[in-house]
């Protein structure tokens, strides 16, 4: 497995955490959009999917500030938990734009790592999903395959893919193919899982769809 130096803040983890924080913060904007659009939305439980983001966003202020945006700091947790908040953060969002995420996985998977950033991973590669949907329906679907040493995720969507030169691209610094991205996204979630002793790489066909697959060491 590839191996990631502890460092100090750089250039780079600012633009990082820059990135990150406008996750949270695009989350807060599609439910309160949809809440100005539709007054039969679920007001309720959208308003604490924007507390619980804002929270996400104060956490990562104050990991910034620390000099700690990178740090991982390890504990167990169940994995399957993880996919269920992450899923839950967008799900709505998915289902008001005609889209679904599917989390196949329902037994407990534990494992030793840092829950908040391998979360950030998750909601970094389902905006990456939804942002590029097309035309059609958008259908997300995740699994975790379960072998002796490790576990594998499975991110599996039918979006506008990618094409060869496109994938032999994604993941490094500063490539996007989104008019307004940064092409940090992917090599943070990269770095995230290195340093978890695990990895992360695509699978791709233009106009078919992606798969992420990552694995994860028990």
């Amino acid at each position: 497995m590839e191996k990631v130096k502890e460092r100090t803040m750089t250039e780079l983890d600012f633009h990082r955490f820059a990135h990150e924080i406008k996750n949270p913060l695009a989350i807060c904007s599609g439910y309160l959009e949809i809440l100005s659009k539709n007054k039969k939305a679920k007001v309720e439980d959208y308003l604490k999917i924007v507390e619980k983001e804002i929270h996400r966003s104060l956490n990562i202020i104050n990991d910034y500030s620390k000099n700690q945006f990178m740090k991982i700091e390890k504990e167990e947790f169940d994995l399957t938990l993880l996919l269920e908040e992450a899923v839950g953060e967008y799900n709505n969002l998915f289902q008001e734009n005609n889209s679904r995420i599917l989390l196949l996985e329902q037994e407990s998977h534990y494992l030793t790592g840092d829950y908040q950033k391998i979360k950030q991973v998750m909601i970094n590669l389902l905006k990456n999903a939804y942002e590029a949907k097309s035309e059609k329906p958008l259908l997300v679907v995740i699994q975790i395959i379960t072998y002796k040493e490790y576990y594998q995720i499975l991110i599996t969507d039918n979006g506008i893919g990618m094409n060869k030169k496109e994938l032999e691209k994604i993941g490094t610094e500063y490539y996007t193919t989104k008019e307004e991205g940064t092409g940090l996204g992917i090599p943070y979630c990269k770095e995230i899982i290195i340093r978890h002793g695990g990895n992360l790489f695509f699978q791709s066909k233009k106009n078919i769809g992606t798969r992420i697959i990552i694995t994860l060491p028990k």
